[in-house]
Formats: C-alpha cells, structure tokens, sequence
C-alpha cells in the first residue's frame, strides 16, 4: 500500500484542467495546422502561414519544400522550427546505378518488362518528384524516399556525404500502397475503398501471412488497442483507446490524374472509418482555400517536440 501511495500522481490543484495532447496534426496547403482528434486549429506554431504553404512531401513532424531558388530540398519542422537541407531531383544531383535490386516475392520474373505502362526513363530525373519520404531514426546521414510520377515509384536514397541521391536503373517502377507499421509490430496493408474520387465507401486492413505468402484480411487494429491515420504522404498507427479500431484518413486526391475539375468534392478535409459498425464519419469541414496539386497530410509530433 505505501509503494502505491508513493507511485500516484498527486491531486490537482484548484482551476487545473487537463490539456489533451494531439497524437495527430493535419497541415493544409495554405499553411494552416490542426491537432487531432479535437481538430482545434494551431494558432502559435513555428513559422508563419505562408512558411508552411506549398510543401510537397512529409515525414514524421517535417514537411518537404523544393527550394527552387537554391536548387534544394527543405526539410522543416512547424512544430519545433528545426530545418535540414537535402538535394533536388536534378541531373546534377541524381545517380542512376546499375546495379540490380532484387525483390523477394515480386510478382513478375526477370524480363517481363514494367506494367500498366510504368516504363519510365530515368534519366528524365527533372520529371521526378518525392511521393514519400522516410528518415532513418538511426543515422541522422540518411534518408530515402519513394521517388517518381503519380502511382509509380522506386526507393532513391541520399547521403548527407555525397549530397546526391542514388537510385538503380534496374529497379522496376512499382505500385505504391498505404503501408502502416502496427505498434504490436506486423505490417499493415491497408486498402480504401473509392467508386470515385470524391467517395469513400470504407477501409480493409490485412496483415502478412509468411506461411501462405499472401495478405489476410483483419477486422480489429492491435486487438483493440490502437487507431490508424492515414495519407498519401505521411501515415501512422497511436495508440489509442477511445479511437481504438478507427482509421483517420483525409481527402488526398488532388494533384491526381483520376481527380478531374468537375469531380463534386466531398464536404471534409478529414474524416474517420469505424471498423466495428462499418460507418465514415466526417471530422473537419473543408476550409475555404484555393484547390491545387498539393494534397493535405498528417503530421505526427516526435516525444521530444516541445511545440
């Protein structure tokens, strides 16, 4: 009893309210930020509006902006004002290597050719963009990041020795999917489905079976005890008990080929899927801000931003 009584929490005192903490911040292309899931708009963040206008990529609590002025790539954080400086897609700055990259389980063999039209050149490096952006937690020197145009893509890396990114002419363009690291630690696959570009109908979610090398269907999320956020540039599973078995997922498409200008445009910038009862349910209302090829995304805080 006196190990209990010296473990807990102290009283609060008069007038203390409990601040939730947001596992979840929503950026708009016109640089304004949204904690989640009280979906209250920041008003004091690292960088004015328009700082925060006109990125092309996130990762993690960063946004990626192309600095065409300079001709880099700026890595920065709204949340803790941190920036990092990484090297444009450009042909001074892109290596293609020849080396072979082999993919366990690919479904075509060598020779086939690339599909669906995915045959790129890659020495049109200035066509390229970044689709997604990982950074490495381990070595502050790399990063890497699923470059290319639209659906398809291929891993390029960069060294902050070399300042150039490197990809290999033999790795296929391929498919890009939502692929979310579970908390519990599998793989999660997760699959939305779209009649169209303005309607989200639900959300399937699989984990790998190694034994039978295919995909199965999961009706919970880490039994109960975690949710999903989602996005084209930047997703995430938290733990969450309240939200347990939900996906939070936003209206993305813009800049997409299959979004097209007369396409009625669903009423929200976010919205949530309940697993359980199989309902979407929308979160925020769209803000009034001009339409263009950036789409919003999450942005996730790290333990030790102290915004």
């Amino acid at each position: 009893m006196a190990d209990e009584l010296a473990l807990a929490p102290p009283p609060p005192m008069a007038g203390e309210q409990d601040v939730p903490v947001a596992v979840a911040h929503l950026a708009l292309p016109d640089g304004k930020l949204f904690t989640f899931p009280e979906t209250a708009e920041l008003p004091h963040v690292h960088g004015g509006g328009e700082d925060r206008a006109g990125y092309v990529a996130a990762c993690d609590g960063w946004l990626l902006f192309d600095d065409e002025e300079f001709d880099v790539l700026r890595l920065t954080s709204p949340l803790t004002g941190k920036t990092r400086l990484l090297p444009a897609l450009s042909e001074d700055t892109v290596r293609i290597r020849d080396n072979a990259i082999e993919v366990v389980g690919a479904p075509w063999r060598d020779g086939d050719g690339d599909r669906d039209g995915a045959a790129q050149s890659d020495a049109r490096a200035e066509d390229m963009s970044v689709r997604k952006l990982v950074m490495s937690p381990y070595d502050a020197g790399l990063v890497a990041a699923v470059v290319g145009r639209e659906h398809f893509g291929k891993v390029a890396l960069c060294t902050m020795e070399g300042f150039s990114w490197s990809l290999s002419a033999r790795d296929r363009w391929r498919w890009t999917h939502y692929l979310v690291a579970s908390r519990a630690g599998p793989l999660l696959m997760v699959s939305r489905v779209m009649p169209d570009a303005g309607t989200t109908r639900g959300f399937a979610v699989y984990v790998p079976d190694m034994a039978s090398r295919r995909w199965v269907e999961v009706s919970r999320l880490d039994a109960g005890g975690e949710a999903l956020y989602v996005g084209r540039l930047s997703s995430r599973a938290v733990p969450s008990l309240d939200d347990a078995d939900k996906i939070f997922f936003l209206d993305d498409t813009d800049g997409m080929s299959f979004r097209t200008v007369r396409q009625p445009r669903p009423p929200y910038h976010a919205a949530v899927y309940d697993m359980a009862n199989g309902k979407v349910s929308e979160l925020l209302p769209r803000q009034p801000l001009v339409d263009g090829k950036t789409p919003v995304t999450w942005l996730f805080p790290d333990d030790d931003d102290d915004a």
